[in-house]
C-alpha cells in the first residue's frame, strides 16, 4: 500500500511559509519535502546583540535565517548583513569530512529565528533520501552564488569609496602643494 500526500494538504505555519515560498519552493521542494527538511532541524531564537557565530569557531550547523538579520563582523568591522532566507555553514554540508571554520563573524541584529540542523547528521539523513538530498544541495548551491555575488558587489562597492577617497585626497595634497609653491615663490 502506497500513500501519496497532496501537497496542498500540507499546512504550514506563518514561520514556514514565507520560507517554503521564498526558498524552498523555487528550487522544486513540494510541501512534503519541505516538512521533512524542517522536521531534521530545530528551530532556535538568537536575541538582539548576542554572537550566533565567532570568526574562526568551527562549524558543525547549518542554519537558515528564517526571520531577522545577522551582521558580519571581520576585526570588528562591518562586512555585510545576512537577511531572511540566506544560509550559514553550507560549505560544511558540501565537504562534511572537512574541518571547516568561520571566516566571520555573525552577531544578531535583532531577535532572528533560525532553523539549525547538525550537518553531519543531516548529510547522514539525507543519503537515504537521494531526491530531497539533490534538491537541497542545488537549494545550498544556488544560495552559496547568490552569497558569493553579493560579496563581491559589496566588494567592489569598497573598493570604490577607498579609491574616490584617495582621489579626494590627492586633490587635497595638490592643492596644499600649489600654495606651498606660491608662498615660495613668493617669500622667495
Amino acid at each position: 500500500l502506497v500513500l501519496l500526500f497532496d501537497s496542498r494538504s500540507v499546512s504550514l505555519s506563518p514561520l514556514q511559509r514565507p520560507i517554503f515560498h521564498d526558498v524552498f519552493l523555487p528550487q522544486g521542494f513540494t510541501k512534503v519535502q519541505f516538512r521533512k527538511m524542517w522536521s531534521y532541524g530545530n528551530y532556535e531564537v538568537c536575541p538582539l546583540g548576542s554572537s550566533l557565530i565567532s570568526r574562526s569557531e568551527e562549524l558543525s550547523t547549518l542554519y537558515l535565517i528564517a526571520k531577522g538579520t545577522l551582521r558580519m563582523e571581520l576585526d570588528k568591522n562591518v562586512i555585510g548583513h545576512l537577511t531572511e532566507g540566506s544560509f550559514i555553514g553550507e560549505e560544511q554540508f558540501f565537504n562534511p569530512e572537512k574541518t571547516v571554520n568561520a571566516t566571520a563573524t555573525l552577531l544578531c541584529e535583532e531577535d532572528t529565528e533560525l532553523l539549525k540542523w547538525n550537518t553531519k547528521e543531516l548529510v547522514d539523513t539525507l543519503s537515504h533520501q537521494p531526491t530531497i538530498r539533490s534538491v537541497f544541495t542545488m537549494t545550498l548551491a544556488r544560495a552559496n552564488m547568490r552569497k558569493a555575488a553579493e560579496t563581491q558587489k559589496t566588494h567592489a562597492m569598497t573598493v570604490k569609496r577607498m579609491q574616490d577617497t584617495l582621489e579626494q585626497a590627492n586633490k587635497k595634497v595638490l592643492k596644499i602643494k600649489k600654495r606651498m609653491g606660491s608662498l615660495y615663490r613668493w617669500g622667495g
